[in-house]
């Protein structure tokens, strides 16, 4: 497997989690990303907002959100 195809098929799992996140960081607008952790709850916020994920992670904060009905 390409490095590429790694880094879509790491993508496509981040997005598919069941659980929900709402990720705030200061001068971005919060929004509510799938999640299997904190962590990759940042990174699905951080690609929203068209941003490094290492840019999001000082600041930004990570709260429970209701899945889904």
């Amino acid at each position: 497997m390409s490095p590429a195809e790694l880094a879509m098929r790491r993508r496509n799992d981040r997005w598919a989690a069941h659980g929900r996140a709402r990720v705030a960081l200061p001068g971005r607008k919060a929004v509510v990303v799938p999640c299997a952790s904190p962590f990759a709850a940042i990174q699905c916020a951080a690609e929203l907002w068209g941003i490094p994920w290492h840019e999001a992670v000082r600041g930004a904060s990570v709260m429970w959100a209701p899945p889904e009905t």
